[in-house]
């Protein structure tokens, strides 16, 4: 049994439950014989409040708003690497909280614990410092095969609280691999001592194998266009901000600036978001614009006939840009709140090129906009090479299932 620690099935994210849906195809193919049981990625974000002594001292997943000013949030986490083993005896006796019970629980039955990295180890947050800790604790206490894999990792001198810890796990596990160059270079840093692989992110194991969907509201969008040529655009996490504009709006923003700019090259935009907190964004971007609107609804196997046909993709989403190789859509990629997209630029170089600035786009307006002009003028010529090293980076993602099985003896 193979335990699937943070499971982005539950996520509000298409890039999230396509990594984490191949990711567990690839430990299908690779060990075909093992059944698997998973932690959910809420468990890993969830808050925990207690009840004060005289209400019961009782630990809860949600406050109430009347009566809510008398709990206190419980977190029984280490703050630092030197509190590991001592929080490891208190988790081993039953005093971890929610998310220790519904880990300890599951590991029980488990000969492997694969901790599916996606989204996670990039700051000093809750959810990193569980599951390195889960991981730890797994191997060092339960004698358990682990593995860090899927994931980026951004270690910094600034508040450096993640760094040992990231340090201390990776000694302990079995195994351990990122899926870009910046972050393999980062690891390389920080913890040189320690082994670390680099295999790209599951989602481009679905090169060739992918079940697409072009559902009737495709269908309806692409006959809503009118046979023009059109250009898809998500968010990056850095322009969350302007959702904070007042006067003026959209309308004041560099994103809307370009918008504008990129529709003088290619008529038509269609904009996508599924993230709860990008749509209000993309809603009023595409109504300030006279834009097409892609929406939560859909599954993530409909952006691929999407973006098949689209000349190009304006994104800093890390797994819309992958998806986009898998269609053979040309992108023009945009910096996020980690170097997870510069690394994965590096990775597919040179059809990537450079990421962009979301944060500073006005003085790159002309930039980026000849950049457009050349992808649509060599659009169907790069569709092909795209497409040959989307499927190349597939291969190369098995390598995680390979280690998995050798990390455990199979």
């Amino acid at each position: 049994m193979i335990l699937f620690l943070n499971d982005t099935a539950d996520h509000d994210n298409w890039g999230a439950n396509a990594c984490s849906e191949w990711l567990k195809r690839i430990l299908s193919d690779a060990i075909p014989e093992t059944a698997y049981t998973s932690v959910m990625s809420h468990w890993t974000t969830d808050r925990f409040y207690q009840w004060p002594m005289w209400l019961g001292g009782r630990i809860v997943k949600r406050r109430p708003q009347v009566i809510g000013r008398f709990m206190h949030p419980f977190e029984f986490l280490p703050a630092v690497a030197d509190d590991f083993e001592r929080i490891a005896d208190q988790w081993c006796s039953g005093h971890g909280g929610p998310f220790a019970s519904e880990f300890l629980s599951r590991l029980s039955g488990s000969d492997a614990v694969v901790f599916n990295a996606e989204g996670s180890t990039y700051r000093n947050n809750t959810s990193s410092i569980r599951c390195l800790f889960a991981l730890w604790l797994a191997s060092t206490r339960f004698k358990k095969y682990t593995f860090f894999t899927n994931g980026s990792l951004t270690l910094t001198p600034v508040f450096p609280i993640l760094n040992a810890m990231v340090q201390k796990t990776f000694s302990a596990v079995t195994a351990a691999s990122v899926r870009e160059p910046c972050s393999l270079d980062n690891a390389r840093d920080w913890i040189p001592k320690v082994p670390v692989a680099l295999f790209p992110d599951s989602v481009f194991y679905a090169a060739g194998r992918i079940e697409e969907h072009e559902t009737p509201e495709i269908t309806d969008l692409l006959r809503s266009v009118n046979n023009k040529s059109y250009f898809c655009m998500s968010l990056s996490m850095l322009t969350s901000s302007i959702g904070r504009y007042h006067a003026g709006g959209i309308r004041l923003t560099g994103l809307y600036d370009l918008l504008i700019a990129l529709k003088q090259v290619v008529p038509v935009a269609v904009l996508m978001a599924r993230d709860g907190m990008d749509q209000s964004i993309i809603r009023d971007l595409a109504r300030a614009t006279g834009s097409f609107f892609f929406g939560p609804h859909h599954h993530y196997s409909t952006l691929l006939p999407l973006l098949r046909s689209a000349q190009f993709l304006v994104s800093g989403r890390y797994h819309h840009l992958i998806m986009a190789a898998l269609a053979g859509c040309p992108v023009i990629p945009l910096r996020t709140t980690s170097h997870k997209v510069d690394g994965l630029c590096r990775l597919m170089h040179p059809f990537f090129g450079t990421a962009y600035d979301p944060t500073w786009l006005r003085p790159e307006l002309d930039t980026v906009t000849e950049r457009a002009r050349e992808l649509v003028a060599c659009r169907k010529t790069m569709m092909e090479s795209l497409q040959t090293a989307a499927s190349d980076m597939g291969r190369r993602a098995s390598g995680i299932g390979t280690m998995i099985r050798e990390g455990m003896g199979l």
